[in-house]
């Protein structure tokens, strides 16, 4: 982000120089992620103690 606001104001001639030339940044690795189904959640609730327990939390954590 801090390179695209320099080069911005690089090429808008607000900075004579731009401190980010020659940075090599670190290639970013993808992560796979496991989506737990509705089987797992279901098993997932139980195993946190139900509705009695932190189970419904578990359902709570799954919506958007």
């Amino acid at each position: 982000m801090l390179r695209a606001i320099l080069s911005y104001a690089l090429d808008h001639e607000m900075i004579g120089r731009s401190p980010c030339r020659r940075i090599k940044l670190p290639e970013v690795t993808p992560v796979r992620r496991h989506i737990i189904d509705g089987e797992e959640l279901g098993h997932l609730a139980a195993a946190m103690g139900g509705v009695e327990g932190y189970g419904t939390m578990a359902y709570l954590g799954t919506v958007d």
